[in-house]
């Protein structure tokens, strides 16, 4: 286990000001390496950071101003033991909650994430508002399994992967997001966070994401997936917030974010691949996605199972199963 080491980070300073799109001359082009300046230029809405606030354990916390209420990312102060630390200080910093020892293979799982957290995602001095929305829940875009609860509501998805590859194809434009979420079936109060691959505007290649699709489009962060290994994507929703966790197991980052949100459904959670664009870009290329975990929790109780649904994408005839 490595303990996290080193200063909080200041804010990235912007490149120099600019207006022309360094997209245009490199494709792979991170909006995150540039300033507001320049990602306007390439078509994208930023969200500026609004506040900056030292918090009593000398960690920090950052809020980003968007359309909805603010996004807010704490990063730990030097020192801070992922593993150690109490379960308020562990809920602080987005850690999600101890599974009970009831649910031994939950708390396997727990152990596992915490025991590969090598560093939290540098913040930045803006977010990116991603174009690419997931607003749909019909099943021409879908594919995976969805978790039903009638009698109370579900609070917690959990899902780890293998980050797929973006395999060669022919397509100009193609994009798959690989998600877990909370709500969404029939309505558009959906929290979720996941991974994408692709080539369209607003997203590098394996870059994550966070959602609370009634707020605004999806914002994308400055952390990446690696193709072929395990990724960790939480989405939980308590005291009127989503809060997103997500992990890198391979190089050991971890990036978590939270809004709050009072338009909440929690009849359902999904663990979805998705193209996301719909029918304005082709499906991409990404072979099988492997789920090594999924897991729903109703108010504070973790579950194996549930009544779910299978969601089988269909268009044109050609139909795709959950991978």
């Amino acid at each position: 286990m490595l303990a996290l080491a080193g200063a909080v980070p200041a804010l990235a300073a912007p490149s120099p000001a600019s207006t022309a799109c360094p997209a245009l001359t490199n494709p792979q082009w991170n909006a995150y390496d540039g300033s507001p300046a320049q990602a306007t230029a390439c078509g994208l809405t930023t969200y500026p950071l609004s506040s900056e606030t030292t918090l009593p354990d000398g960690g920090t916390q950052w809020s980003y101003a968007t359309p909805g209420n603010p996004i807010i990312a704490n990063y730990p102060p030097t020192g801070f033991d992922p593993v150690t630390a109490t379960p308020a200080e562990q809920s602080l910093y987005g850690i999600p909650a101890e599974p009970p020892a009831t649910d031994p293979a939950a708390q396997a799982q727990w152990l596992s994430a915490l025991d590969h957290i090598k560093s939290w995602v540098k913040p930045s001095s803006f977010l990116v508002a991603n174009p690419t929305v997931s607003n749909s829940i019909y099943s021409d875009n879908w594919s995976g399994y969805m978790d039903v609860e009638s009698s109370g509501y579900f609070h917690y998805a959990w899902e780890e992967f293998i980050q797929p590859y973006d395999n060669s194809s022919h397509c100009t434009y193609r994009d798959e997001t690989t998600w877990s979420g909370i709500g969404g079936d029939g309505n558009n109060d959906l929290g979720q966070d996941g991974t994408f691959i692709g080539n369209v505007k607003g997203l590098n290649e394996y870059q994550a994401w966070v959602e609370a699709l009634d707020l605004e489009p999806m914002v994308a962060v400055n952390m990446y997936a690696t193709p072929g290994q395990y990724f960790e994507a939480n989405t939980n929703y308590v005291n009127g917030q989503y809060n997103w966790y997500m992990e890198n197991y391979y190089t050991g980052v971890v990036g978590t974010f939270s809004q709050a949100d009072s338009n909440f459904s929690g009849a359902t959670t999904e663990f979805i691949a998705e193209d996301p664009l719909n029918l304005t870009a082709d499906l991409a290329n990404f072979g099988t996605l492997q789920f090594v975990w999924v897991a729903s929790a109703v108010q504070e109780s973790p579950v194996s199972a549930y009544p779910y649904d299978e969601i089988v994408c269909q268009r044109s005839g050609k139909s795709g199963h959950p991978w």
